[in-house]
């Protein structure tokens, strides 16, 4: 029978091997490193998500002011007092015209979208009766006004990174009123 060598550590050595691995700082910025990369391209990703979002934020609110702005210089002929009800001489409605203008900058349809994703379908056009004053009367003589009302609600295109979150992408829902003017 062949005898091994049996390796006694005194615990003096055990203690001594044990200091110079904690003292040992070789690879601490790769463990540092591998610790903060992620959290930082999660932030880095965050911050470019819901500035994207703030941006289509923007393009949405502009694109509901100049619907409003639009339908509120259309010409009512006919006898029609409802601008929402007010056909074009194609014998289209504004209120489609005006949501085109809402989602694309322009009367037609077809054009290319303020935000990926917003449909003319997603614009709402409402022509609200106002209540009159105390006096029954506004400071222009009329009796009653009409407020046009554009509103949407769709959800974000975002760029992924609330889906990688596991979290449902925010809606865009906003609306813009105008008093009805007229032609000027």
């Amino acid at each position: 029978m062949i005898r091994r060598p049996v390796c006694k550590m005194t615990a003096a050595l055990v203690l001594a091997r044990m200091r110079s691995l904690r003292d040992d700082c070789d690879g601490s910025a790769l463990v540092e490193a591998t610790i903060v990369t992620p959290l930082l391209v999660s932030l880095f990703l965050g911050v470019f998500e819901f500035s994207w979002y703030f941006y289509n934020q923007q393009l949405v609110v502009a694109g509901l002011r100049d619907a409003a702005r639009y339908m509120t210089r259309i010409e009512l002929t006919n006898g029609n007092s409802n601008p929402c009800a007010q056909k074009d001489q194609n014998g289209d409605l504004y209120t489609a015209e005006a949501a085109n203008i809402a989602t694309t900058a322009q009367p037609a349809a077809g054009g290319a979208a303020r935000v990926t994703g917003w449909k003319a379908a997603d614009v709402t056009i409402s022509c609200l009766p106002s209540a009159a004053l105390d006096n029954g009367r506004y400071a222009d003589g009329s009796a009653s006004m009409t407020i046009i009302d554009v509103a949407t609600s769709f959800a974000d295109p975002s760029l992924g990174v609330f889906s990688d979150l596991g979290l449902k992408a925010p809606l865009l829902s906003f609306s813009h009123q105008e008093r009805f003017l007229g032609p000027g």
